[in-house]
């Protein structure tokens, strides 16, 4: 099976309310003198009888301009929804075991030795 995709031109415009002044393009077809300018991003895909797959991807020509802050504001809300580690919890120590004739003595081996 073999499939091919073609993106020849994309314009991504942030249109909000209160966003006509300053960048409003956030991705745009790069202008540039490369002979396949025209394409924006080609993607290859095959897959043989075998089931083996391989995918070809060329990004060729793209502007795509990013806020800082917007980026900062993403990574915050992927990172605080992420479930917190689980706490590692100590392990507890074991003490080796101790014979009655390492044992000292008592108050009951006392008095059975003191009659």
């Amino acid at each position: 099976m073999k499939a091919s995709v073609i993106l020849h031109a994309l314009d991504l415009v942030d249109s909000r309310h209160g966003r006509e002044s300053g960048i409003t393009k956030v991705i745009t077809p790069a202008v540039g003198s490369a002979a396949d300018a025209t394409d924006m991003i080609r993607v290859k895909f095959d897959q043989d009888e075998k089931l083996n797959k391989d995918a070809d991807v060329k990004v060729i020509g793209i502007y795509i301009v990013v806020c800082p802050e917007y980026l900062v504001r993403l990574s915050d809300f992927f990172v605080k929804g992420m479930p917190e580690a689980p706490k590692q919890v100590e392990p507890v120590r074991q003490t080796p075991a101790v014979t009655a004739s390492q044992e000292a003595p008592g108050l009951l081996d006392y008095c059975i030795m003191s009659q």
